[in-house]
């Protein structure tokens, strides 16, 4: 879900063995009791054979510690199957019901319940943000006061892609990260070219929250989950941490898969920025979401849509030069909280998600009633994409476009600029000032009071509301590398010394795409 140049994630290739035949026969894949495929259907079953095959062997090249797969056709359940464990080095199996983080698939959720207060007349796709969420502004007043239901969730605003986002990771709130949105610059011009954000879900959370009287968390609880019997699903860190049955998030470094442990002080986040990728659910319990989406809007007895609202959600809203562009000249577009993909069968609706320590995509063929759900425990995996394509292609027959090797392109291309991104951190050369030379602190009209505190020998930078603390490694005289417990280097701040030899402000490269990056010092170093 979160991508920022100096958070990337390293790539690495560690062979693992593939999955034992014992362990493939206690996951044996499961079908829905009530509504079986029907027996003639043999390119379904020719192609969940296959699909069967071949998920064992890209998770040993992928290095996927774990993974679930779902399958659903005409609102059944046709295949549901754990891979793997749930943790490196473990014995424990992954099956159909362990729980997952799902990322960013999250904001389908988001946005079916906006489509919900709208079926209900509580609002219009046409209203301008600001008639339910009266504090909404963007840097340009225009934009403020034209900015309409229907932009909110279409990643067309303008603004640079995942601004903010560090913001939430930092300890900011919600409402803090509402507060900075006319602070941040514009890279585009509204609603001319897409820019993904997760930022502008926390808006649709408070419009939720306003309207219904009840947090994001609780309503999608309420209004999607108990309906369509997802009984694992939570949207909460407690909701998570509280599944017997999950699968453990792992870093992906390179020397392969790291468990994140559950004291890992950043676990929050994602749950933090809930409406844009704070759920947690199995892949037996995302099949029925799928089943529904791909089915109308209802499964079995329970609507959550109706089939006119699912068709605006589904509807392309701006061109998203995305990397699941097919052959033929079809494209891809971003619509709300989806993506809709040309393909020869018909388009295409699927969208990714991943948090720290699992990846996953959501994908279903409207004009076939056929969907699919892939889950994995393993951070900025980039096996995502082909995974519902190679089975889209073999149930079809079709011939599309080497996504396997596209992935292992940009798997290269990310280690390639891992090794040659790293930090040229010289402190022995370029010692750093005395530490209380930076300590003070520090604010903009964006980030609000940072403080710069020396606590055993060491500096620490304290940012939002939950005042998260971040050590800061010298790197070279007045630079210093920010240690947030993520793979790879860290980003750095800057301190700028003014005439006493003393810092007098300092930049936040994690906020530099948002030009909010240079905070000024207010209060003097203490004496």
């Amino acid at each position: 879900m979160f991508k920022r140049l100096p958070l990337a994630l390293v790539f690495a290739l560690l062979t693992l063995a593939a999955c034992s035949r014992d362990q493939d026969s206690r996951n044996s894949p499961t079908r829905s009791a009530a509504t079986p495929p029907q027996a003639a259907d043999l390119s379904l079953e020719a192609a969940l054979a296959d699909l069967d095959a071949y998920i064992p062997k890209k998770m040993a090249q992928w290095n996927i510690p774990g993974a679930a797969c779902a399958v659903v056709k005409d609102g059944a359940v046709v295949f549901a199957k754990g891979y793997g464990v749930k943790k490196i080095g473990g014995a424990d199996p992954v099956d159909a019901d362990t729980v997952f983080q799902v990322g960013s698939t999250s904001k389908a959720f988001t946005a079916a319940q906006i489509a919900q207060l709208v079926e209900e007349g509580q609002l219009a796709w046409t209203d301008p943000v600001r008639r339910h969420l009266p504090g909404f502004a963007m840097s340009d007043p225009w934009v403020s006061d034209n900015f309409l239901m229907a932009d909110l969730m279409a990643q067309r605003s303008g603004l640079p892609e995942h601004a903010g986002d560090m913001m939430i990771l930092l300890g900011y709130t919600p409402e803090e990260y509402l507060r900075a949105l006319p602070f941040f610059k514009p890279s585009t011009s509204f609603r001319s070219a897409f820019a993904y954000q997760n930022g502008l879900f926390l808006a649709a959370g408070e419009i939720i929250r306003a309207k219904t009287g009840r947090p994001w968390a609780e309503n999608v609880a309420e209004r999607i989950f108990k309906p369509l019997g997802m009984t694992s699903a939570s949207a909460t860190l407690a909701g998570f941490e509280a599944s017997t049955n999950r699968a453990m998030p792992h870093f992906n470094t390179p020397t392969g898969p790291a468990p994140i442990p559950d004291d890992w002080p950043l676990r929050n986040w994602v749950y933090t920025m809930g409406p844009a990728g704070g759920i947690n659910a199995s892949v037996s319990d995302m099949a029925k979401w799928v089943a529904c989406m791909a089915g109308g809007g209802s499964l079995g007895q329970a609507r959550i849509l109706k089939p006119e609202s699912l068709a605006f959600l589904h509807a392309p809203s701006i061109h998203s030069p995305l990397p699941l562009k097919r052959t033929l000249g079809f494209t891809s577009s971003y619509c709300q909280g989806w993506v809709n993909t040309g393909y020869q069968a018909g388009p295409v609706v699927w969208h990714t998600g991943g948090t720290s320590g699992m990846s996953c995509v959501v994908a279903f063929l409207p004009s076939r009633n056929l969907g699919l759900v892939w889950l994995t425990n393993l951070g900025d995996n980039p096996f995502t994409y082909p995974v519902p394509f190679h089975f889209f292609d073999a149930y079809l027959g079709l011939q599309g476009p080497d996504l396997e090797a596209y992935v292992e392109d940009k798997a290269r291309a990310t280690r390639e600029a891992a090794e040659t991104h790293g930090l040229n951190c010289r402190p022995q050369d370029l010692p750093p000032l005395e530490l209380s030379a930076y300590v003070g602190t520090y604010t903009n009209e964006a980030l609000g009071d940072c403080e710069v505190v020396e606590t055993g020998g060491s500096l620490r930078l304290l940012t939002g509301a939950a005042r998260m603390s971040t050590e800061l490694r010298p790197c070279g005289r007045d630079s210093f590398e920010m240690l947030i417990g993520m793979p790879g280097p860290g980003p750095l701040v800057q301190f700028l010394p003014g005439p006493d030899g003393k810092a007098q402000a300092m930049r936040l490269e994690v906020f530099e795409i948002e030009r909010v990056d240079l905070l000024q010092r207010v209060k003097q170093p203490n004496k």
